[in-house]
């Protein structure tokens, strides 16, 4: 019987409709390199990440995340980049991107109660700041002299089994990448692979397994939810109560609708 692991890696896609949840949502660990041409870096990574978004228009910062799972650990990127667009002016408070924005993640990181220990290095001429929490190790690049700040983080249930050289010290800032493209990522997490001998006949959010819960899930990366194209379409708002089956490979399994009844999780798109 396998041991069921906890750090779980939460991506949803929020739809208003009800539809099944049948895409692949399982990959074998393969450290390969993967790069991304818009941020300029290449990093190894055990599978194809997930790719999301996000634009913080005061700050005047675009970031992208990336992150995957495999053999009960989460690897996350994000890159923090100057916005190409002034703030706007209904900006109650306006700031210019640069070290103001490492500083305020590097305070936000600290205010954690388990912070164990902090160190400093400098790394192909940038500065490199590495926090250590008690599940989670944390990188923070400082590159602000060409527009951009890179945060690696590595987060497992156990954090004497973190093994951060092959992950962190991959990681690489050049115009020639070489690697597989990230692209727009998976469209979901993918868990590790379930081994056929452990399939039996009960079903867990359509994957066959016989796997024991023996630790609560740690929700390590859980995007907010965003409109889908019908609904900005459509202009609809509102909220989205959905049942979601977390997979103790993981990976999400089936994510349907609910209507009154109490929700596993809710998404807001309003």
């Amino acid at each position: 019987m396998m041991k069921y692991f906890g750090v779980l890696l939460i991506v949803l896609h929020f739809s208003l409709q009800t539809t099944a949840q049948e895409p692949k949502n399982t990959a074998p660990v393969k450290w390969e390199a993967y790069r991304d041409t818009e941020f300029e870096f290449s990093i190894l990574l055990p599978k194809l990440p997930v790719k999301m978004k996000s634009s913080d228009f005061c700050r005047e910062t675009e970031s992208s995340t990336y992150a995957a799972y495999a053999d009960e650990a989460v690897y996350k990127i994000t890159v923090s980049a100057k916005s190409k667009k002034r703030a706007p002016d209904w900006c109650q408070s306006k700031q210019r991107f640069g070290r103001i924005v490492l500083d305020d993640r590097l305070a936000e990181i600290r205010t954690k109660t388990d912070l164990a220990s902090e160190s400093k290095q400098i790394k192909d001429g940038r500065e490199v700041l590495k926090l250590m929490e008690k599940y989670t190790s944390y990188w923070l690049f400082d590159d602000t002299a060409n527009g951009r700040i890179v945060e690696l983080s590595m987060t497992h249930r156990d954090g004497d089994k973190l093994d951060d050289a092959r992950f962190v010290n991959s990681l690489a800032f050049d115009l020639n990448l070489s690697g597989k493209s990230i692209g727009e990522g998976s469209e979901r997490t993918l868990g590790d692979e379930i081994p056929t001998d452990t399939q039996k006949d009960s079903k867990l959010g359509g994957v066959e397994t016989d796997i024991a819960v023996t630790d609560r899930l740690m929700i390590v990366f859980k995007p907010r939810a965003s409109y889908t194209d019908s609904a900005r379409k459509n202009n609809v708002q509102g909220t989205v109560r959905l049942k979601v089956t977390l997979l103790p490979n993981g990976s999400v399994g089936n994510i349907t609708p609910i209507f009154n009844a109490s929700p596993w999780i809710d998404g807001t798109i309003d």
